[in-house]
């Protein structure tokens, strides 16, 4: 009878253990799945990544304009105009490392006036807090309005629906920011108070308070001159670099001017010129900082009669110090680049990628290069080939891997039916170790996508978000990680939630520690059953032979 009990019992507690094994993998979200990224450390989190991408938004009304940084916990945090109420919101939403939203289904709003508020930039300003930037007609003229965002409540830091920037008169249009360097912004737009193009610039500090002149410190306000395409870099030292183009001499020119953290311009009044050839068309203007206090600024023209690349680095003093008029990028002279991309290299230098011809008309391929801070070419001469597929690749996007490298993603169309989007990364030394031409992040047939874009988790991987069709005719936001040597992890939700129990409990090493813990108890409770009946049976022999 006391076999039968202890034997009982301890099948009862072996049993119990089985339970609890099985209950906590079930509250642990599906499928435990083993991360390993480029330093070959291994992490473990309890939600995968889905085929083809996570929704960020599915609101069945329109998504666009959307911007996407990476804050301190490795989270990617977007955010985007949204007409589900009414014209245009802005909302936005965190996706964590594992895929997972922080926030409500579909986002957060976090600006809901009326009218119309499209999202424009988007910047880290430390402290788990972010700002953003917008046009704004909420007062029937476009105004250019701000917010700070606390990330770890969504609530905002500054005015609910956002700090005025500038309310001047008629329309202020195109605003760009980069941080203050103290938690606050720099911010410049495209002005028309004065029925002409102009362009302003004005700091908002981490508080929210105005700190140059009221409605934006002027830096170009030219006659007769129309404006286009501000850009703006951090020159290093709490300021800015601002380049632009415009027409006053009758020819599209690039002009710079640098301000300083108390608002003052230094550089030659209404810009220091770095581009004046005649009949030129620019387009796609960039700047980044050359980590150097200066910047370096790239673009298109037509000097040659084809559309080609060139690039200038100019130094805090504002002096241009590569080749006048401009640094070519590529020399071929068949084909033509467009579609420029550039971002700091993190080593004083600049990574380029662009659309290019070279292959015909009906092919556009990717290609990059690496300028370094002598405006020397350290990667092929005429760009090193980021894609060669069939067909066109455009669109491309880049961040810098922080190892002198870059991240590179795109739409393409080398299956002509659908676009696809692909990402691939080019090392320091130029080389290409992922897979040829790309590694696939989305496909979706009869499904439109567009605008990829792309920020860094730092010494993990990339996130990769973009507008995507495939639930009905507006666009939806996706996202999509990669790990920085070229991995996708993603499960298909069928597999993980048809798991049998016993496969669930025998599933691969890559557990987490509690299955190990309650493993060794279950083989620990194993082993003293056996030695309990084992001197049960010494027992009872010795009573035999004594008897």
């Amino acid at each position: 009878m006391k076999k039968k009990s202890v034997l009982l019992f301890s099948l009862i507690l072996i049993f119990g253990l089985l339970i609890s094994l099985q209950n906590i993998h079930s509250s642990i979200n599906e499928q435990i799945i083993l991360k390993i990224n480029h330093n070959i450390s291994i992490q473990l989190f309890t939600k995968a990544w889905e085929k083809n991408g996570n929704p960020v938004c599915i609101d069945p009304f329109k998504q666009s304009s959307v911007h996407m940084i990476t804050i301190e916990n490795g989270s990617a945090f977007l955010i985007w105009k949204d007409m589900r109420n009414d014209e245009g919101d802005i909302y936005g939403q965190i996706i964590d490392s594992n895929g997972s939203a922080q926030w409500q289904t579909n986002g957060r709003i976090l600006v809901n006036e009326t009218g119309v508020q499209n999202s424009q930039g988007l910047i880290y300003s430390g402290l788990n807090c972010a700002i953003f930037v917008w046009e704004d007609n909420r007062s029937s003229n476009r105004d250019i309005y701000a917010q700070k965002i606390n990330l770890t409540t969504g609530n905002p830091i500054w005015n609910t629906n956002g700090t005025i920037i500038c309310n001047e008169i008629n329309d202020q249009i195109e605003p760009d920011l980069v941080s203050d360097g103290n938690g606050g912004a720099i911010i410049t737009w495209i002005d028309n108070r004065d029925n002409s193009s102009t362009l302003f610039v004005q700091r908002i500090n981490s508080t929210g308070s105005i700190k140059w002149t009221p409605n934006g410190t002027l830096i170009c306000n030219k006659t007769n001159t129309n404006i286009n395409s501000p850009q703006i870099s951090i020159d290093g030292l709490n300021g800015s670099i601002i380049a632009w183009y415009d027409n006053r001499t009758g020819n599209s020119s690039i002009y710079c001017q640098k301000i300083n953290s108390s608002g003052s311009t230094e550089w030659t009044d209404n810009g220091t010129i770095i581009l004046n050839l005649n009949n030129l068309t620019i387009f796609n203007l960039q700047i980044c900082t050359d980590g150097l206090n200066g910047s370096i600024v790239a673009w298109c023209d037509n000097r040659t009669g084809l559309d080609r690349i060139y690039a200038q680095r100019i130094n805090g003093s504002g002096i241009s110090r590569w080749i006048v008029n401009g640094t070519p990028v590529c020399n071929l002279t068949n084909g033509e680049q467009r579609e420029l991309e550039i971002h700091e290299d993190g080593q004083e230098g600049v990574i380029l990628v662009w659309k290019d011809f070279r292959a015909g008309a009906g092919n556009s391929d990717l290609y990059s290069q690496k300028l370094n801070s002598t405006g020397g070419k350290e990667w092929d001469t005429n760009g090193t080939a980021i894609c060669k597929a069939p067909n066109h690749q455009y669109s491309a996007q880049l961040i810098s891997d922080n190892e002198g490298g870059a991240v590179i993603t795109w739409l393409d169309n080398r299956k002509a039916n659908y676009r696809r989007i692909y990402v691939q990364r080019v090392y320091q030394n130029k080389d290409i170790n992922w897979t040829e031409n790309g590694v696939l992040i989305c496909e979706q047939p009869k499904t439109s996508l567009a605008f990829p874009i792309i920020t860094l988790e730092e010494n993990v991987g990339a996130y990769i978000s973009w507008l995507d069709d495939r639930i009905d005719v507006n666009f939806d936001i996706y996202i999509q990680k990669i790990f920085l040597n070229g991995s996708l992890l993603y499960s298909e939700k069928d597999q993980t939630q048809t798991l049998p129990i016993i496969p669930k409990l025998i599933e691969p090493f890559y557990q987490q520690t509690w299955f190990y813990v309650l493993l060794i108890i279950l083989l620990i409770d194993i082993l003293l059953i056996y030695y309990y009946f084992r001197r049960q049976e010494e027992e009872e022999k010795v009573f035999e032979r004594k008897v």
